[in-house]
């Protein structure tokens, strides 16, 4: 009976440590499992397939996905088109031989310059200002219109014109020769004609006086006509008087200093005016010379009573 009852209990004991061991196993494995997922137990045989190598070709392309068990899963190329590839060849150039055109080249000999047109005769050089005719009437007045009298008459003075009050309106009328205005029309001009200086509109001529300009009868003597500003830098007057303040100046034959020069005279000599143009003076010498020197170089003389 004893011996039964030992049997009994050592094979209970075996039992039990069988039981621990192989929960103890299978709790290693579950752990073992959970910390590395991908490798099987190390005890067991390796029942894994062997991974695959990259697929050959170019490097480069692109991985899309991956699929489950390691297996890639890669973009296909594209097939290149059938057929023979055509290149489309470049524009030939224009038929025919490219024609460049030399330079002109000098001409050949001595260049010759073209005199210039003399200045013609007479005291008019340029087409004159478009007056209204005379006889023309009007029913009013420009509203700028300017008052001159002349003697007992009463003129009306606009754009180069002269009116005079009529019966049914203003008629244009001749100038009034000696008549005083105090400015002329923008686009005057002037012209020097014997040595004296004369400033045109229209076909009307005027001489420059302490007051404005005087309306003067168009010169007849044929003269060398040279055309000149119509600015005036001077307010002197025909007849006046200025000394000479240069110790040497040179008279010339006309008003620039491209004119030869004829005379000279010394400080202190006094000449009298006889006409001008911008910057120049056409003066009398003592002697009863003419000839032009620069306004620059001379003092108007104050002479006792003149103020």
């Amino acid at each position: 009976m004893k011996t039964r009852s030992k049997r009994r209990i050592w094979t209970l004991a075996l039992t039990i440590v069988c039981l621990l061991a192989f929960v103890l196993t299978l709790w290693e494995t579950t752990a073992f499992a959970q910390r590395n997922p991908q490798k099987s137990d190390p005890r067991e045989p390796s029942l894994r397939q062997p991974e695959k190598a990259p697929p050959r070709g170019p490097v480069g392309r692109k991985v899309e996905k991956v699929a489950p068990g390691g297996m890639i899963t890669q973009k296909p190329h594209k097939a290149p088109p059938r057929g023979p590839v055509v290149h489309r060849p470049p524009k030939a150039p224009s038929r025919g031989p490219v024609v460049h055109r030399p330079p002109k080249a000098p001409p050949r000999g001595p260049v010759v310059h073209k005199p210039r047109k003399p200045y013609p005769r007479g005291p008019v050089m340029r087409k004159p200002h478009k007056l209204p005719p005379r006889g023309t009437i009007t029913h009013k007045l420009p509203p700028k219109h300017r008052i001159v009298r002349h003697g007992k008459f009463r003129f009306y003075y606009y754009g180069g014109a002269f009116y005079r009050r009529g019966a049914s309106g203003f008629v244009v009328v001749s100038p009034p020769y000696g008549a005083v205005v105090a400015a002329l029309p923008v686009g005057f001009w002037g012209v020097v004609v014997g040595g004296l200086t004369y400033y045109v509109y229209g076909d009307i001529y005027y001489r420059r006086v302490p007051s404005g300009y005087v309306v003067v009868q168009p010169p007849v003597t044929p003269a060398a006509v040279q055309e000149i500003s119509p600015v005036v830098p001077s307010q002197l007057s025909e007849g006046e008087q200025v000394s000479v303040m240069a110790h040497s100046l040179n008279v010339r034959s006309g008003p620039g200093l491209d004119f030869p020069v004829i005379y000279q005279v010394q400080r202190g000599q006094l000449l009298l005016v006889r006409g001008y143009a911008p910057e120049w003076i056409y003066v009398e010498l003592p002697s009863g010379e003419l000839g032009w020197v620069m306004l620059i170089y001379t003092m108007r003389v104050i002479l006792p009573g003149s103020g």
